[in-house]
């Protein structure tokens, strides 16, 4: 915390702001405004070119005086939420990453398809392509066509396996995943229509062998044990997930918009992204680098040196993300941090005038 900045909090008793030194990022300039008319108290951050130490702000306390709100109380503190990292840890916590029952929700939270194996009369697996919806736990949810080979195989056999297809824009995803385990028909509860609805939602205008039909039926696989392969270049390990791990995790909660922030970096973001890969990934000479993939905890990234070597490098966000838009700014401020220390720029904090209303 500056010890200015806290001095001229402490000082503005009835115009009150808790200020946290949560990170370098861009020049903010505090605007705070008291409406004449109304009184209500209003504050702004505008964006201005020259960076200086980011100050977030918030209203603590307020109290009721005709009809008007006026800020009553305020007190410095760091937050434990907020807690700032440096450059060596940005650096040393390349290994932080979601769990691996998170990362196999995540992928088949992406696809929307995959590589269904069933055992045919004669003992031999036959691969088709099947489409799903998952239920809350993770189980996808099929739909069988009446005529097709894979229904009558699993008429017989239940036992089975969902590779995960991951494509278009999610190429990228940086794990591969196979489902094993045993399917059944879903029964006629509440929750079986409402996945059966959610189904035809979602692929109610497939034409073709896979337009739904009156004779379909929906089954559910029961996840036993996930074949699962993560990693980027030569770190790549094959492990077996087990179905409580897979089934009691969560998707990473950006992995839908994954995707966009990973095409936008590599098309609008190309400088930061080699800046990114000089100064925190302590790489040399680096002529291009693309983003991989980025989660709850950083991001993935792949930079290209001089003479074509490839080299890999990971990122940790400066605190945990829930959302895209927590995503983007944490991409945002690591990049104006990598500016500043690439330029070994000294940021100026300066403070905002504030005007103070006399209490009617």
């Amino acid at each position: 915390m500056n010890a200015h900045f806290s001095s001229l909090c402490q000082s503005r008793a009835n115009i009150g702001i808790v200020c946290q030194n949560v990170e370098t990022s861009r020049h903010f300039n505090a605007r705070v405004h008291l409406s004449q008319r109304t009184k209500e108290f209003n504050h702004q951050w505008i964006e201005n070119n020259q960076p200086i130490h980011k100050i977030s702000c918030a209203i603590l306390k307020t109290k009721t005086l005709k009809n008007s709100s006026i800020i009553t109380q305020a007190t410095a503190t760091e937050s434990p939420e907020l807690k700032e990292r440096s450059t060596k840890d940005i650096i040393s916590d390349s290994s932080v990453r979601p769990e691996r029952g998170e990362v196999v929700q995540s992928a088949v939270a992406i696809a929307d398809s995959g590589t269904l194996a069933t055992v045919t009369a004669d003992g031999w697996p036959v691969g088709t392509c099947m489409r799903y919806v998952i239920d809350p736990k993770g189980n996808p949810v099929m739909k069988l066509r009446s005529s097709a080979l894979h229904t009558r195989n699993l008429q017989r056999d239940s036992r089975c396996s969902l590779h995960v297809r991951l494509s278009g824009n999610s190429e990228t995803f940086t794990a591969r995943c196979t489902l094993v385990g045993r399917t059944s028909s879903l029964d006629e509860s509440k929750e079986s229509l409402q996945l059966i609805g959610q189904y035809a939602e979602k692929y109610g205008a497939d034409v073709g062998i896979d337009a739904l039909a009156a004779d379909d039926t929906y089954a559910r696989l029961t996840v036993e044990k996930v074949l699962y392969v993560a990693g980027i270049g030569q770190d790549k390990q094959a492990e077996l997930v087990t179905a409580e791990e897979y089934l009691n995790s969560e998707a990473d909660p950006i992995c839908q918009m994954a995707p966009q922030i990973v095409r936008d970096m590599n098309s609008q973001r190309k400088g930061d992204l080699i800046r990114l890969c000089t100064v925190f990934g302590g790489l040399e000479r680096v002529e291009s680098a693309q983003m991989i993939w980025a989660d709850k905890f950083g991001i993935d990234m792949r930079a290209t040196c001089e003479g074509g070597v490839l080299k890999n490098v990971r990122l940790s966000f400066i605190r945990e993300i829930h959302d895209e838009r927590e995503a983007r700014s944490a991409l945002t401020v690591l990049g104006q941090y990598a500016w500043e220390l690439e330029k070994q720029y000294n940021p100026i904090v300066l403070y905002p005038e504030i005007e103070e209303d006399d209490e009617e």
